[in-house]
Order: structure tokens, then sequence, then C-alpha cells
């Protein structure tokens, strides 16, 4: 009967074991292969995603703003924008836009979790997690998200889940184009994505609240 209960809402929570993990089952979207796709759509599509990444910062405007542009050009491109509706776009979102700014200092592989949420550090944490992309992880983008997003006592997925990340560079994943995400090709047969939930407890090992909707996802797809 617990293992019927652990999978209703709110009654889970109570029910579960202490050491199972709740499996919950995400259907694969389509993946929109613009990076290898010789048509004129999706390449203007890759080419403006990659010229917006290169100049233009992610926030701006004193660090208030966020950077639609991906987004906007996404948008257009499921709707069956044409590649001179896609420039007409880029080029009207780019006059708010700002570009680059150094951050204070770089971060390295061994402070990257102290400047968390200071937004002044976003252009370090670009080249930090391309560099750990490139050269640690030979372009093999789900490594990176496992070893940065998954792991830890504090993964960073709780803030995408439970509030908002200083940077969008995991944003648009369905697209695969490597100017918002990693550098990749993501395989024509998506995996089924498999979260796994942990229900926290406290030292007497009753249930407590968790500070997060969904406390860690064990996983990334293989």
């Amino acid at each position: 009967m617990a293992s019927i209960l652990s999978y209703v809402p709110l009654v889970g929570r109570l029910v579960a074991p202490r050491d199972q993990a709740l499996a919950i089952d995400l259907e694969p979207v389509e993946v929109h292969g613009v990076e290898a796709n010789p048509d004129k759509r999706p390449r203007t599509l890759k080419h403006l995603l990659r010229a917006n990444h290169v100049n233009h910062s992610i926030i701006y405007h004193n660090l208030q703003f966020d950077n639609h542009m991906p987004h906007a050009l996404c948008s257009a491109y499921h709707l069956g924008a044409e590649p001179h509706q896609l420039y007409h776009i880029y080029d009207v979102e780019s006059k708010s836009l700002e570009p680059w700014q150094d951050s204070p200092s770089e971060v390295t592989e061994d402070d990257w979790r102290d400047y968390l949420g200071d937004k002044n550090y976003q252009r370090a944490y670009v080249d930090f997690f391309e560099d750990a992309l490139a050269m640690k992880y030979a372009y093999g983008w789900k490594k990176v998200v496992e070893e940065y997003l998954l792991k830890g006592d504090e993964p960073l997925v709780n803030g995408l889940i439970g509030g908002r990340t200083t940077t969008q560079r995991p944003l648009s994943l369905s697209h695969s184009h490597p100017a918002d995400h990693a550098r990749s090709r993501p395989p024509a047969d998506p995996p089924r994505l498999r979260l796994r939930v942990r229900q926290p407890r406290d030292r007497h090992g009753s249930p407590r609240p968790s500070r997060h909707a969904v406390q860690l996802p064990a996983q990334v797809p293989r």
C-alpha cells in the first residue's frame, strides 16, 4: 500500500520509504537540430543565436534586465518565422541590449561556488563553464550538467526549480545549437529523463518540508 500511496502528491511525502527515491519519467521533447541542418531557416537561427551569445551580455541595464533574445528567436522559429523575420527580431532586440563587461576576476574550479548569485561575475561564469565543457569534458555537455548542476549538498538545479539563476546557459535545450548551451549535438532520439526525488528527513528520521520544490535529481540521461 505504501508503494502506491507514495506516488500520490503530498501523501507520498509521508509514506515513502526513507531510502527510496521516487522516480518521475519525463517524455523526451522534439529536438530541432539546427547545428547541422543545411536549410536556410535553421542556419539563420544558429547564426543569430551565436551572434547574440558573442555580442550581448545575459544581464544588462545595471544588471537588472535579462537578455531574452534566445527566447524570442526560438519562439519565432517554432512559429515558422522566415530568415528575414528572424533577422528583424535580432536587429530590433539588439538595440536595447549591451555588450559583455569584464568580471572583477576569473572563476576557477576552487572558488566557482563563492560567487554564485553575484551578477557581476556573469562573464566569468560563462568563461568557466565553456572552458570546462571544452577542456575538461571534451564537449560532453551531459557530464558538465551532471558535475555542476546536479552534484553536491546544494546542487544548482535547486535554483532552476526554486528560484532564478544568474545564467541562462542551460536554456533552450530543445534546440541543438552550440551558442546558448553546450557545443555538442544531442542524439536523434533523445532519451527519457528520469528524475529522482528524495524526501528530506530530520535527525530523527521523520519527514520534513523541503526548501525546494524538488530536492535532487540523481542523474542525467546517458
